[in-house]
Order: structure tokens, then sequence, then C-alpha cells
């Protein structure tokens, strides 16, 4: 047979044609903007140089390891069977379009799991979704949106009177409506129902051009479990946009990428793994936790469940990691499986923890330490609150394999293994120093040698013997009033050096104090003067000078002249005068004179039994025509508690110490507050962390570092939550799982802005997406007008029980923050916390009894136990009158104290019926007091109306309840009349004459 040569031409040309289809279905290759994308049998990769960017292949296998893991590391888990396949939809200059499917098949399960999606990047950031809002404005997306049939047939079941007017309004309508529509790829072509996803807009790929228009596949997933193995697809019908019109072009012609109609390999790689039989990558060695709370988990990945949160510094046993790193934050590591408990694992993220098995490896080289007394304790962890490893015998040698300066950023602590091969952590006071303690600085007084060492103040006699320890007495005083407490402690106390004179050594001493029984820390600043050769008691002014010397110098002083007469001023009184020292005090005391400077009220006692008092607040400033000035301090109010004020004062010396004063004046024995060196000032404050624990009684108490969370970082863009229990989620959408709630004031550090989403990063590295309007910048020298600003927003807003408590604790939580910032601010923001528990009771109130005694108002009611009482003559939860009153006097005269008085005027005690003495003591003790203090104050002329209306109903007694009366009562009677009529004298308007007038008319009736 004869075979025409035209024919064969035609056969060859075929065979060539079919050859090329097949290797245009198998690989694809091309460089965009010098980014190189293969496309293959086995793996899709994105290339930049040499540095790669993306793998197919690596992103399934990490996928499978972050999300399947429980069933890698538990025999007793269910073989499970893993597809991920890819497939490139079209690529338009450098935005990527791709299509993922997975498969899982699990043992046990009722049915395979399936799910399809597209997702849209750009080719340098593969990891960071796209949306075609970023490219098509939002009037021709939601007209292309609006003019499909899918949508125009599940809007008409909304029965809407007219169409959505935005891409937000739209997906908001149809987020429960289900779409009606055949899968993309069916054979019987039966119909499914599908949703549209909140983020839809970034599961999209181009398909074609159509004259000046391009058609836009947008991807549906199921909505029900019958249409689980499909998907669906939109198709938009859009303006060209002038950005992609040349890339679109390019990319249908195949000069330059490709779109979904001529995908240039048909077939999806296929990338499989089963748990049966995969291998996680080998990891030994032996970690520490680096930061506080960290989480182990049940899988690589910020969505799995926590096993436990573990301390800083905590030992951990590696036994694998994940193949590929996960960035976190700033940080790129791998995650660790470690074994937290005998036969219990869990994951760890690298960038929380650091190797610390260099060192066991070479332990020739490590440094050697000795144990320096019995029963030192090895800890799990840096800190008091880890477990006891073991206990260590004096003189045992130990190998250092790390110090917590590489994890904690200070000396104190040491990992250290033993020779049986155990590990933990040691306090460095209990370990050898490398180097002995170094003499800083030395005073040499006639008697006394004062010497600087190494963290020390210590004292020594002519012989050398051991006066006087800085150490050993901020040791002693921590035992005596904090030590013996059944609740964990934790105490800062500094003390620097004032004057040196003779034997007499005055200190400044500040202590910062946090315990667990009390909500806020509690700050002290106190100067101390003690005899080093009896230093068990401080040294009082009265026992160095005379008492005339004394009163003379406090009535000279400008500040203390200054408070005395604007009290005789604003009450039209005379000074008395003063004979000695205690009618002075009792002056100041009976009439709570205070010392006011700035916004700040400081307290005038001269008391010699009150440790607080001005006669032992005191140190030697300088000297001056035979006379030495004395520095006395001022002992702040509690919202002061940082700030700081002296008098001073001139005093005649007494001749014995004439010439301990003249040695200290020039330095040549001892030192004045103006002579003593100030860099040597500087470097003489000592610094003491002590540490008490309930559940540890036989602890040596040790000067170890606070134990608290890793701190936010102020330096960084941070934003405060402005909402309750905001949802942190894993990605911008509301069906996006939520990973953490945040409650009102939480402060996370601001990633990035996208769409109306904040991704911030959490305290223990996480990384989430939270709604961006729940939050506000926050900047760290201007948080006290940021609290205020939300505790007010707050305070607006018609707040739920759960709502209310947030606040509170809110409020409770930053207080101690700005105590010292701003006292105005800080006033109003106690008086808030105090408004919330009014309105808290008033909520509690309207419930029926039942409910009151059931969770979360129960507990709420136990916690404010202290705060509020229950008045049974009005029927009301009451803040309690005493912390009303001392929050007053806290922040007087600060203007909104105007409120906080007027508020204890609601506690006006109507149980003492027609008892009068009762009747006006509670009258005296709120309308009167508020009077008293804000006589022109806000609430005066309602205080005056109400206190005239109680005084009538008082006076329509009838003449046998006052027969009634004892002598006593009738007493009681008239020295409260007298103080309720002094009151109404200094409010000065006429309305106030008339209740005057009204509490003659009483006196006139009982008598």
């Amino acid at each position: 047979m004869t075979l025409h040569l035209s024919h064969l031409k035609n056969h060859l040309l075929l065979l060539l044609s079919l050859l090329l289809i097949a290797s245009h279905s198998h690989a694809w290759e091309q460089t965009i903007h010098d980014t190189k994308i293969t496309w293959n049998q086995k793996d899709i990769t994105i290339h930049q140089g040499k540095k790669l960017l993306f793998s197919a292949h690596n992103f399934a296998q990490h996928y499978f390891e972050t999300h399947y893991s429980e069933h890698l590391i538990t025999t007793d888990q269910e073989s499970c069977e893993y597809e991920h396949q890819f497939q490139l939809l079209s690529i338009v200059g450098d935005l990527v379009s791709r299509q993922e499917t997975e498969y899982l098949g699990c043992e046990q399960a009722a049915h395979p799991s399936i799910n399809t999606t597209f997702t849209a990047f750009r080719l340098t950031q593969p990891d960071h979704p796209i949306s075609l809002t970023d490219y098509f404005p939002e009037p021709d997306l939601l007209s292309a949106l609006l003019a499909d049939p899918v949508i125009q047939t599940a809007l008409a079941k909304t029965e809407l009177p007219t169409p959505p007017g935005s891409l937000a309004e739209l997906a908001q309508t149809l987020n429960t409506v289900y779409l009606e529509t055949v899968p993309s790829e069916s054979d019987n072509q039966d119909t499914c129902f599908y949703q549209l996803t909140e983020n839809f807009l970034t599961q999209f790929a181009f398909h074609r051009l159509h004259k000046d228009q391009v058609a836009v596949r947008v991807a549906l997933p199921p909505a029900v479990g019958a249409c689980r193995a499909t998907y669906a697809q939109l198709e938009l019908l859009l303006p060209l946009p002038a950005s992609l019109k040349t890339a679109l072009i390019q990319a249908d012609s195949g000069k330059t990428g490709f779109l979904m109609q001529k995908v240039p390999v048909k077939s999806p790689i296929k990338i499989q793994f089963s748990t049966s039989n995969y291998k996680l990558q080998e990891a030994t060695g032996l970690r520490v936790t680096t930061v506080d709370q960290v989480r182990v988990r049940t899988a690589p990945h910020l969505e799995a469940t926590t096993l436990e949160r573990l301390a800083m510094g905590t030992l951990l046993k590696t036994l694998a990691r994940t193949r590929q790193p996960t960035k976190i934050a700033e940080t790129n590591d791998y995650w660790f499986l470690v074994e937290i408990q005998p036969n219990q694992k869990g994951w760890v993220f690298g960038g929380l923890t650091q190797l610390v098995g260099q060192n066991l490896h070479n332990l020739d080289a490590a440094p050697t330490h000795t144990i320096l007394k019995d029963n030192v304790h090895l800890r799990s962890a840096p800190h008091l609150q880890s477990e006891i490893l073991d206990k260590l015998r004096k003189n045992t040698q130990v190998k250092e394999l790390t110090h917590s300066e590489q994890i904690l950023g200070e000396y104190d602590w040491y990992l250290v293994r033993l020779e049986t091969g155990k590990v933990g952590w040691v306090y460095g006071k209990f370990i050898q120093s490398q180097q002995d303690p170094v003499t800083k600085n030395r005073y040499q007084t006639q008697n006394v040698t004062l010497e600087w060492q190494d963290n020390d103040l210590v004292a020594f006699d002519l012989q050398q013997q051991p006066l006087f320890s800085a150490q050993t007495w901020a040791r002693q005083l921590f035992e005596e009033k904090v030590a013996l407490r059944q609740t964990a402690c934790e105490h800062t106390h500094l003390l620097t050096p004032l004057s040196f004179v003779g034997t007499l050594l005055s200190l400044k001493s500040q202590i910062h104090q946090h315990c667990q029984d009390q909500t806020a820390p509690v700050l002290t600043h106190q100067w101390i003067t003690l005899d080093l050769t009896k230093p068990q008691q401080p040294q009082q002014l009265t026992e160095l000078f005379a008492e005339k010397d004394l009163l003379q110098g406090l009535l000279a002083d400008p500040i203390l002249v200054r408070a005395l007469n604007t009290f005789a001023q604003k009450n039209a009184v005379t000074l008395p005068k003063f004979n000695n020292l205690d009618s002075l005090h009792q002056f100041l005391l009976h009439n709570d004179i205070k010392v006011i400077i700035g916004e700040c009220a400081y307290a005038l006692s001269l008391d010699p039994k009150d440790p607080q008092s001005l006669l032992t607040q005191f140190a030697f400033h300088h000297l001056k025509n035979q006379q030495v000035a004395v520095r006395m301090n001022l002992i702040p109010a509690h919202w002061c508690q940082q700030s700081q004020a002296q008098l001073g004062i001139y005093l005649n010396y007494p001749a014995s110490l004439n010439t301990s004063f003249q040695q200290a004046a020039n330095g040549a024995a001892g030192f004045l507050m103006n002579s003593l060196n100030k860099s040597q000032g500087q470097k003489s404050t000592l610094r003491f962390h002590l540490t008490a624990q309930s559940d540890d009684s036989d602890e040596e108490i040790s000067t170890a570092l606070p134990i608290s969370p890793k701190p936010i970082d102020i330096t960084k863009k941070l934003r405060i939550v402005t909402a309750s229990q905001v949802n942190v989620r894993t990605g911008t959408n509301l069906q996006a799982t939520v990973i953490a709630k945040l409650a009102l004031g939480s402060l996370v550090e601001e990633v990035s802005l996208q769409e109306g989403w904040c991704q911030v990063a959490l305290e223990d590295g996480q990384l989430g997406w939270l709604i961006s309007g729940l939050t506000l910048p926050f900047e760290n020298d201007k948080k006290a007008d940021i609290y205020l600003k939300l505790t007010r927003q707050q305070l607006d807003k018609n707040l739920t029980f759960s709502q209310l408590t947030d606040v509170g604790e809110f409020l409770a939580r930053i207080r101690p923050q700005i105590l010292a910032d701003d006292p105005k601010i800080a006033a109003e923001l106690a008086f808030a916390y105090l408004k919330i528990l009014q309105r808290g009771a008033a909520m509690i109130e309207q419930l029926p009894q039942e409910k009151r005694l059931t969770a979360p108002y129960l507990s709420w009611l136990d916690q404010q136990k202290d705060n509020l009482y229950f008045d049974e003559t009005v029927g009301r939860l009451l803040v309690r009158y005493q912390l009303i009153w001392e929050l007053h006097d806290q922040y007087y005269p600060i203007p909104i104290t105007d409120q906080i008085a007027w508020l204890s005027t609601e506690t006006l005690n109507w149980a003492c019926q027609s008892h009068i003495p009762c009747y006006l003591a509670e009258l005296e003790a709120t309308l009167g007091k508020y009077l008293k203090f804000h006589p022109k104050g806000a609430y005066a002329d309602q205080a005056l109306a109400q206190l005239g209306q109680y005084i009538s109903e008082l006076m329509q007694v009838k003449t046998e309840v006052s027969a009634m009366l004892t002598s006593e009562e009738k007493q009681e009677i008239a020295r409260l009349v007298g103080v309720l009529k002094a009151t109404l004298e200094k409010v000065g308007v006429p309305e106030a004459k008339l209740v005057f007038d009204q509490l003659d008319s009483l006196s006139s009736l009982l008598n």
C-alpha cells in the first residue's frame, strides 16, 4: 500500500503537536520580574534568585505536620491519609492565583473531608492573600455581583426592599443565605448549596478577556455536607483596570503568565502523606524557656489547644521538631516537640526557648561552682515558685551550663549540672562568687567606719566589729513585716544614704511591695536616722536638739506657715500661741491640716510614737552661721506616693556634735546631704528584692528577681483594647478561629492594619487579627489621658453586668500605674471605680432574690464585701461610707472630691427612726461633712435644701419624745447642733442662714 507524502507530513505534525501538549501538561517554567516559577509533576516553586519563596510540597508538608501532628506523636491515634493538590489558575503580572484541594481520610471517620479553595497572592509575598478590592473599584465589583443570577436568586429570598449598597452590606446580607448552583465540575449537574464567605473577594482567579472586560472567577465553598466534595464559581465581568490592562493582555496571549482559560498544565500536582509512616525531624538536647507563660500546645500552630503554661527558665527535653520553620511576629523558628512530664508530650515554639545543651557535650570547659550552704534548692526554673528538684549539700561541686544573664538580663540564677547528671537552677547567692566583693568607698568618723560594699552598706566599730549592715537590716525589716504574712509577696527596698554625722546615719527608704492578698502594690517613701551604735530604734530630733529650738524652727518654715495661715483665713480664726511641740501637734491633728504642694497633700505629724513623724523623718543638709539646716521629709497622701517634699529648718547644734558636723561638712569624716559626691550618691543606692511565699516556708529569703510576666515593650507601636472580651482571630473574617479573648484595656503590639482589621502580636508571641475599631492607638507617655478617655466612654454606655465588672477590673489594674503621673486623672479614675460599684449594686438589686445567689452575681458580691453593704432600712446595697471618705481625703482638694463627698450622702442611715442624737449624727457625717469640705461645691444648694428638710422633720417630734432624752443625749445633741451651725457659718449664703435658724429652733424645742 502506498503512503502519500502529504499524509505522512500530516501524521508527523499531529504526533508533534500531541507530544508538545503532553509536555505542556506536565511542566511549565517562566521568569517574571526576576522571579522564576517552575511547575512540574512533583512541585510548584517560586524562586527569587537563589531564595525559595514558595514550594507547594513544603507548604503541604508544613500544613500536615502542624494540623495533624497529634496523630504523629500519640501512638493510640487512628491512622490518617492526607493529600494536598495544587494547581495554578492564572498568573497576571506579579499576581498569582492557585487552587488547593485538601483531602483527609481517617480510619474511624464516617467519611473523608475535602476542601477546595482559591488563593490570590503576589509572587514575592505568597503568604499574604490579596483582594479584588485592591485592583477594582467597589462600585464595579458590587454591580457585577448584583448582576450575577446566583446572587440575584439569593437576594430574592431575603425580601430586601432595596439591593445592598456596599460590599460589606452584601456580605452581611448573604452571610446566612445559601447560594443555589451546580458544582463547577460536576457530571450529574445536581444542585448544591454554597455560601459567600466574608473573605470571598480574596478567593479569585482571572479566567478570560471579553472585549474591554475581564472575567474573574470567585470560588464558593459548600454550605452543606452533601456537597462537601464540590465547589462552585461565580463569574464576574469587570472593566479592565488600567493598572492591570497590559499584564492581562500579555497573560491572555501566553507571553507572560496565563489565564484560567489557557492553563498550561492540565493536571494538578498531588502531595500525599500518611500518619502511619511519617517521621518528624529528629531533634535532641535540652532547651529552656526564655519568657514567662510559655504555652505547650497539642500541635505546632497557634490555633492548637494549650496543654500547659510554663514559667520562665523551665527545662525541656527535646524529642523532635517540625521540618519547616514558622514565622511568628518577627521571629522565624521551628516548633519543638518536648516532654513536659513522663509520657506527656507537647509542642513549644522555639523562639520562646533557648538551647542550653552546648555545655552538656563539653563539661570540662564549663565553669565549676561550689554550693555555699546546706539544703540549697535545685529548681526547675529561676524563681521561687518553681518546683524543687533537689536539695544540695554544702561544698557540692556543680557545672554551670548557662547563666541567667542570657535569659533574664540579670546575673543572679545559674543553670547547673550535678555529677549525677541532674540539671536545674540555683540562686547565685548560694554559689561561690567568682570575685570577692569590691570595696566601693569608705567614710570614717571618730567611732565608726562606714563602707560601701557590693550591694551593701556596712558599719564597723574601732575594732572592726560589724555594727550595721543595710542588707541585713532590710532583710530583718522584711521578715518582721512581710515574711510572716500567709501569702506570697514581692518586696523591693531601695536605700540611699543622705547624711553621716558622728554615729548618725540618715537613709532614704523606698519600698515597693505587692502581695497576693493586695489589690494593688503598696509604695512607701520614708527617711530614717539610725545611731549605728544602737541601730535597733530610729533616732528622734528631740533626742538631739532642744524642744524650743525645734518649735521655733518649725514655725519659721514658710511651707508650714502657709498651711497654718491658709487654715486661719479659710475658717476666720486666730491662730493660738503654741507653747510646745505637743500643742502644735494637737492643733494640726484636730483640724486635719495638711501641706498642699501642687496637686499633692502631705501629712503633718509631730507624735513621737508615730513612725512617720517629722521628728524621725530627717537628715542633715548643710551648715550656716553655727547652725545646721535640717531637712524633714513630708509623707504624701496615698495617691501621691512617689512625690517628694521637705520642710527645712535651721537648728543650733549642741556642743557635743560640733566637731562631727564640721568634719561632715568638709568631708573629713562623714558627709552632709549637700556635700555627698553626686556620682557616689548615685552609686550608693542599694536595691534589695525580697520574696516570700506561703507554700514554701523552708525557703531561704532571697534577693531574687521579680516574678512577673514579660512586660509589653512600650517602645513598639501599641494599641489598647476598648471593649470587653474582644476576639483575636486567625484571619480577617468573623468565621476565623478565635485564638484569644482580650479584656478591656489590654495592650497589644500592632503589626499591620487591613480594611477594618488590625493584626496584633500577643504577649505569648501569637499573631492574630481583631477588629481595629475595638482598639485605640496607645502611647505610654499619654497613658493617663488614654485611660481616662476609655473610662469615660465605658461609663457613658449602657453596660451589661459582665462588661461592668470588666471595667472595674480594668480600673483596679491601671490605677497604680498613674498614681504619681497625673493626680487629677488618678482621682477621676478612682471615683469611676466607686461609680462602677454603685452601678453593679443597682443591677443586682433589680434581680429576683434567687438569681442574686447565682454566678456571676454572688461571686462579685463576695469580692466586694469590703466595699459594699446592704442597708436594711432602705433595702439597698450601698458603697461603704468609710471607703468614700478615705478616697476623698486621699485626693482633697482636687475638684472631683466634690463629687466623691456628695456620693457619701446616699449612705444616710434611716435606721435612727426617732432617735434624735443618732439622726443628727448621720446628718453631720453626710450632708454636714460635705458642706464642711465643699461650702461652695456644685451640690451645696442641694445639700442645704435636704438638710433643712430633714431638720424640719425632726422639729415635728412630739414633746414626749424630747422628755425621754437623757442628759447625756441632750449634751450630744447640743454638740452636734454646734458642729452643724459652725459648718453653716462657712457656707455664707441666705439658705444657710435659714437652716441655721432651724437648728436654733430645734435646740429650743428640746431644752
